[in-house]
């Protein structure tokens, strides 16, 4: 620990509070004032019984919540008010309060949903049953009782360990059949999800709103109040059923609150009549095009978007393709595969001409168009625009982003998305320059966005604003105005943003003004007649190539809407050209370098797929290992869904199917790219001669549609080895949690230092008593100790002999090893200003982040069991007098 003394503390704890004032601005955390008294605190909870058609118990009803709330004590005081008498075990005190039933919760009537009783639950006519005036577990089914979600999760603990705050929607909800998954949820208990659940909490939040309040709200607003409680109880409500029930309610109560409010904009069926339908509007503006645009090249104006509304209509000619890929290729070539420098859009945009087009850029013209959009650092280079169409390009046609090459930032979608997200303005919205929300920024930023709109709450939360601030910006006529113009393209980006998100502009009153102007009735206020053809204005009547492409592509993207085809740059519906048709892919084998050479030694290797092709009904392979070895277990990772696995090994063979039997559903994936298939632990069954290693092989793998194989994997017959050591492990616990702050008490830190381990830069992991830890190399340590140092966090069961046994160890050549530095809380190997701020903003606001094992480490820098001031003035101290930081042992 710091060698701080006593009569120092008050001093330091001043210059902590002075770093506060002066630092927290700075970093533009407005909430600074979390935990103060800002007034009453509410929670919203229901009780629900969907799945036996009984809808709510205990409608959504607002909850006052009070310091030391947990889910379970918000529970008991909601069902003693409403006068319900439950069983349960534990306490909510004690932590570990368990709800077994609610005494008069069941109405006795069942209408449960015919998907409990298809994937072989109970039926209303064949079930077993409730035999008392109590509804909960073992009623009905065996795998029946109630879950609890917060904020449309799962919460992993008891409903008495987990904290409330304010604006959580807390739903208890009783599951008849799958331990959940009756419920869309997938607890790892039982069956996977049998459906997909939106997330209800805004809505069920805006119900216990107007529900709280004392007027007759409900009274004269009934039509509306029925039916978005009805779409609320609905299981088949889309995530836009539930968006736009939110929206009329919210609209309906604010008009009530404040009569002064603006009437809501007109509702479906009010909107202006247009002078073409929009199929006769794609056909003319098609013709155009292609009598127009004569050599289809790479450019942004008579090339990329061309091509891409041409494709997307179905509209193109062999001819038209022709000429663009002949040129694309004589281009590409000249250039040496280099399209520009600085602006990746160029390789972006010509991504996702050739996706619309069938063709594969990973290969087109001797070139891999997708690898230098791997480069974090030149993708963003020209601003938000680089980040957006690199986003838009990989998920057009779900391509895996190549393995960055040299120095710089790997891309992944997931610091795209967050690029993006960094870069909304402060009331929302997006812009090149300035302050202002720009129409066209803001949508384009919301295309890229939309396919991770119902799976990141931070875009979905952005994008609403976005959608809002720009609502408001919309003039009477329908129109918007960038730079200072009222123009075509800005209305043109609008609807293919709101039809990325599935939303029709033709039923969304955030974009329907006053008469029934709309996005569609501005952009024909642009259109041009050209004798049987139409093309668009930028500004005025003069036809305007740029604006016609992009009023172009919008039709076809709300064309292709209204007819529920796939997005504008969605490609999984284009059919692969024959020389990109997917012929092979990749195979992985990720598994140790180095294990010990001791028998009952156990380890893991993950079997990982490039991808899985569309119409996959059979995954088939085979394995070959080492005769010394036993294979223990194989599973089939949880984001691979449509099937199950059988497997059989024998004499160093491993045969696998991953397939679904009875039904024949297309086998598929949850996550995109390069992912974990099979999991398989082995065995040292007898210790391997000296001087030799293990291997394992991939004999064959093919995925297959019916009896015809339609991939063939790559990686066969390669043998990945193992190599045997002798390896010695010494440990030292560190300190051990006390349940103190948000480290667990059943939890310990350990330094661990190996000999014979020959690579020392590669991931290492730790199993023992069912549990698995990440090993973490400490740059503190190693430096302080003169020896590579690692630090892991595992239960406190572990015992000392475990720790010690160099068999519980596995190294893997997947992933390079992890470094860790106590109190660079934001891993830019410096302690600075914004170490401190975290700190401070930490202690002081006693704030609960995602507790990880490296989170722990790396907070915990006085390795004391505990998150506290010490650690924030242990920063803050070595941050003023300019001392580099270490961990001090006692």
């Amino acid at each position: 620990m710091p060698n701080f003394r006593l009569k120092h503390k008050m001093k330091r704890l001043f210059a902590i509070l002075m770093i506060a004032c002066l630092l927290l601005p700075m970093a533009g955390i407005g909430e600074i004032a979390y935990g103060q008294d800002t007034g009453k605190k509410y929670v919203t909870v229901c009780i629900e019984k969907k799945t036996l058609g009984q809808g709510f118990l205990i409608e959504p009803t607002q909850v006052e919540i009070y310091e030391d709330d947990t889910a379970a004590s918000v529970l008991v005081r909601l069902l003693e008010d409403e006068g319900y008498e439950y069983r349960c075990t534990g306490s909510v005190e004690g932590g570990d309060f368990y709800l077994q039933s609610i005494k008069d919760a069941d109405d006795g009537t069942l209408d449960i949903p015919s998907f409990i009783t298809e994937n072989g639950g109970p039926s209303n006519d064949d079930n077993e049953g409730n035999d008392d005036d109590y509804l909960g577990e073992f009623d009905y089914s065996f795998m029946s009782g109630w879950m609890i979600t917060v904020n449309n999760v799962m919460i992993p603990v008891g409903s008495a360990q987990w904290p409330v705050y304010d604006g959580d929607c807390i739903r208890w909800q009783f599951t008849l059949w799958g331990y959940g998954a009756d419920l869309g949820c997938d607890t790892g208990w039982g069956d996977p999800s049998y459906y997909t659940e939106p997330n209800r909490g805004d809505l069920l939040t805006q119900i216990a709103r107007v529900r709280a309040d004392e007027g007759n709200f409900i009274e004269t607003h009934a039509g509306l109040y029925q039916a978005v409680y009805d779409t609320a109880l609905e299981i088949e409500a889309t995530q836009e059923d539930l968006n736009e029930a939110t929206h009329a309610l919210v609209k309906a109560y604010e008009q009530y609150l404040d009569p002064a409010t603006p009437t809501p904009k007109p509702s479906v069926g009010t909107v202006k009549e247009l002078p073409y339908s929009i199929d006769d509007a794609v056909n003319k503006v098609s013709e155009f095009m292609l009598d127009t645009v004569t050599n289809p090249e790479c450019g942004s104006i008579g090339g990329e978007w061309a091509v891409l509304e041409l494709a997307r209509s179905g509209k193109i000619t062999e001819q038209f393709k022709k000429t663009y890929l002949d040129n694309l290729k004589t281009y590409v070539q000249e250039k040496n595969g280099v399209l520009h420098s600085v602006k990746l859009t160029e390789y972006s945009r010509v991504i996702i001409a050739l996706s619309a087009l069938g063709e594969d850029p990973t290969t087109f013209a001797g070139y891999n168009l997708v690898k230098p959009l791997a480069n974090r650092e030149k993708t963003v280079k020209q601003g938000i625009n680089g980040a957006i169409y690199a986003l838009i390009a990989l998920d057009s046609g779900n391509y895996e982003i190549p393995v960055l090459e040299g120095s710089g930032t790997q891309t992944t979608r997931e610091n795209l998305v967050q690029y993006i997200l960094d870069k909304e303005l402060s009331d929302g919205g997006w812009t090149l320059s300035g302050a202002v929300p720009d129409p066209d920024i803001t949508m384009m930023a919301i295309q890229g966005l939309a396919r991770y709109y119902t799976s990141n709450e931070k875009v979905k939360v952005a994008v609403d604003r976005g959608l809002d601030v720009i609502s408001k910006q919309q003039r009477d006529d329908g129109g918007l105005a960038s730079w200072g113009s009222v123009n075509s393209e800005s209305v043109a980006q609008t609807i293919c943003a709101l039809c990325a998100l599935n939303i029709d502009p033709a039923t969304d009153a955030r974009f329907i003004k006053e008469h029934g102007a709309w996005l569609l009735s501005s952009l024909f206020s642009f259109m041009v007649e050209n004798d049987g053809t139409i093309s668009f204005a930028h500004v005025g009547n003069d036809s305007n190539q740029m604006a016609t492409e992009q009023a172009a592509y919008a039709l076809v993207a709300y064309n292709r809407l209204l007819q529920k085809k796939t997005g504008l740059y969605d490609m999984s519906d284009v059919t692969k050209s024959e020389n990109s048709s997917i012929a092979s892919n990749e195979a992985t084998i990720a598994l140790p370098s180095n294990i010990n050479n001791q028998v009952g030694t156990q380890f893991n290797i993950s079997l990982r797929l490039g991808s899985i092709a569309e119409a996959t009904a059979l995954i088939d392979g085979i394995l070959t290992y080492s005769s010394n070895l036993d294979v223990v277990s194989v599973t089939a990772d949880d984001t691979i869904l449509g099937g199950s696995l059988n497997w059989n090994a024998e004499n160093g063979t491993l045969r696998f199917v991953y397939m679904d039997i009875l039904n024949g559903n297309e086998i598929m994936s949850t996550q995109e790219g390069t992912q974990d298939f099979l999991h398989i632990t082995f065995k040292i069954r007898e210790k391997a001669p000296e001087g030799s290693n293990l291997y394992v092989s991939l004999a064959s793998l093919r995925q297959m549609k019916d009896s015809e194989t339609i991939v063939e994997y790559l990686d066969k017959e390669t043998i990945h080895e193992i190599t045997l050591n002798d390896i010695n492990v010494s440990t030292t616990v560190l300190y051990q949690g006390d349940g103190t702050d948000w480290i667990p008490a059943d939890k310990k830190a350990v330094k661990v230092v190996f000999t014979g381990l020959e690579n020392k830069e590669h991931a290492l992991g730790f199993q023992a008593n069912g549990g698995y830890s990440m090993l973490y190399k400490s740059n503190d340590f190693t430096s302080y100790a003169g020896v590579t140092t690692y630090i892991m966090i595992v239960d406190s069961s572990v015992t000392d002999q475990q720790l010690s046994d160099s068999s519980n160890y596995s190294v893997y050549d997947s992933q390079s090893i992890e470094t860790i530095s106590f109190a660079d809380t934001n891993e830019d190997n410096a302690i600075d200003a914004q170490d401190a701020l975290n700190m401070v903003s930490l202690w002081l606001r006693k704030s609960t982040p995602e507790v990880t094992s490296k989170l722990i480490l790396t907070y915990n820098v006085s390795g004391d069991a505990k998150i506290d001031s010490i650690d924030a003035l242990s920063v803050v101290e070595y941050y003023i007098m300019g001392k580099p930081f270490a961990i001090r042992l006692k």
